[in-house]
């Protein structure tokens, strides 16, 4: 499966196989050839109950960083219930317009500091969304707004880009080359149409 920054998916998984070890496994997908990234694998074993083995199951082969067919073969399989039986009715009335860009920026380094620093120029690569790069707090923002703890995040992330631009281009606005940080969420009213 595919998913993006930021971004979730419940997934069931069915357990259906030989009584065994197996390995979960998540690497990086990017056709961008800004810098270095990590290509780490991030793994999990799944063991089934009953499996006795102490060897470690074999590291199955994976796509290449940059596999757009395999990436493009995955969307073009997924599908929705939409029919008769389940049909979608799609909100005319939209409360709150929401228009998020997703993008990769550049942070300068600090001065003899060479962790994560394996960008162009002495940079770092930062993900962000409508040009802001989230900073992780300390405490859980749901928990700090539950308790009315303030200090912990901003409620003043934006609706939109900070400027318009061609979206789909690879000539990104200079300007949006450096986001700025920030924990910023935007409250949306119970049941609102986004």
């Amino acid at each position: 499966m595919l998913i993006t920054p930021g971004q979730t998916a419940d997934v069931l998984l069915t357990a259906n196989q030989a009584i065994a070890k197996y390995y979960i496994a998540a690497n990086v997908y990017t056709t961008q050839s800004i810098g270095f990234f990590d290509n780490t694998t991030t793994t999990a074993i799944l063991s089934y109950v009953g499996s006795h083995s102490s060897a470690t199951p074999s590291l199955p082969q994976f796509p290449t960083y940059n596999d757009t067919a395999t990436v493009t073969k995955f969307n073009k399989g997924l599908r929705s219930l939409a029919s008769k039986e389940h049909p979608i009715e799609v909100p005319q009335n939209i409360d709150e317009k929401l228009l998020i860009t997703i993008g990769l920026g550049l942070f300068p380094c600090r001065t003899n500091v060479t962790t994560n620093c394996q960008g162009p120029n002495n940079t770092r690569v930062t993900a962000s969304m409508n040009n802001v790069s989230f900073v992780l707090p300390d405490i859980a923002i749901l928990q700090a707004y539950y308790f009315g703890i303030n200090g912990v995040f901003t409620t003043d992330f934006p609706s939109n880009p900070p400027i318009v631009f061609n979206y789909t281009s690879d000539n990104i606005p200079r300007s949006l080359w450096s986001p700025i940080t920030g924990t910023k969420v935007k409250v949306l009213n119970y049941n609102a149409t986004v």
